[in-house]
């Protein structure tokens, strides 16, 4: 028999909570076995250290194909959670940003999955703050179709109405509305320059 009821808009599994998504569970944020991230490689000279952070569902693949963008560009550590508990994981974070020379955040219409015992946040949101509170560049995108009038969650659409609408937090905050093409060439670019900082005297063209 077939529900009278009117169609309703779904939300992405993590919206809810800690609840595993369908997905594989390389994906997003799913639990895996491993505590903590891979440490950065100091001796990896000009490649660039990448803080990725977590994303929503809706923003997995983008944030699959954009590693694969960056290839061996960067050093892209393994994102975080885990851990999910709230204490060790923002720790986590903390540490793993205080290596990087850039962090990306890939924001959109979802939260993301919420903090394990910090509910009234989501992973993406806390790691772009915990970024912000830190010296570290960094680099913040927004689809260019997305109406933060539009987003569901009153919490996380006030707080990305403030974050496009409202002053930085600090120097070095690039926030940039764009197509899937556009973040690609720009974290590309980024990274390219990071790389010219980087290289050693012996290393540069003269």
């Amino acid at each position: 028999m077939t529900s009278s009821s009117p169609p309703t808009r779904s939300m992405p599994n993590d919206y809810a909570g800690l609840s595993i998504p369908r997905r594989s569970p390389s994906r997003l944020c799913a639990p895996r076995s491993k505590p903590l991230p891979r440490p950065l490689d100091d001796q990896a000279g000009d490649r660039p250290r990448i803080f990725l952070a977590c994303v929503s569902e809706a923003q997995g693949d983008l944030r699959e194909r954009l590693i694969t963008e960056i290839g061996d560009r960067a050093q892209i550590p393994e994102k975080i959670p885990p851990p999910w508990e709230h204490e060790s994981y923002a720790q986590a974070v903390a540490a793993t940003l205080g290596g990087a020379d850039l962090s990306i955040h890939l924001l959109g219409e979802w939260p993301g999955p919420k903090i394990k015992d910090h509910w009234e946040t989501s992973y993406p949101r806390e790691q772009a703050e915990i970024a912000m509170a830190r010296a570290v560049k960094q680099f913040i995108w927004l689809p260019e179709d997305l109406s933060i009038e539009e987003v569901e969650d009153p919490p996380y659409r006030e707080w990305l109405r403030e974050l496009e609408s409202g002053p930085r937090k600090k120097p070095g905050i690039e926030l940039v509305r764009g197509s899937t093409q556009t973040l690609i060439d720009l974290v590309l670019d980024r990274i390219a320059t990071l790389r010219g900082c980087l290289e050693t005297p012996s290393q540069q063209i003269i």
